[in-house]
């Protein structure tokens, strides 16, 4: 796969991975996906990894290598449940710009 900087293959699936692109792709015998993962350094340590395609899926790992086989078992989990329920995979969505960080700050009335 062009610009893959790694492989990691399980249960009939490859995983393609990039660091740079922060991509997975998945697979099959007769399927591919690619969707765009993000990974966010965890306050207590490791890496906090969601697919903006794919609502719903967050999972950790408590390294760059782990949080990447942690994305991979809930893609293909939830892929699986997708195609148990009859429903299209979606389309991978990529974030269009750099995350806005900033700080809300929220009063609260006192009873």
């Amino acid at each position: 796969m062009p610009g893959a900087t790694g492989r990691i293959s399980a249960n009939f699936l490859t995983f393609y991975f990039s660091p740079l692109s922060s991509k997975l792709t998945v697979m099959g015998p007769s399927e591919e996906y690619t969707f765009t993962v993000l990974f966010e350094p965890a306050e207590e340590g490791g890496y906090v990894v969601t697919c903006p395609a794919l609502p719903g899926l967050v999972t950790e790992g408590d390294t760059l290598e782990e949080a990447r086989a942690m994305a991979e078992d809930a893609i293909r989990a939830y892929l699986e449940s997708l195609r148990k329920d009859g429903l299209p995979v979606p389309a991978d969505k990529k974030p269009a710009l750099p995350a806005v960080q900033e700080e809300i700050r929220v009063v609260l009335e006192t009873a």
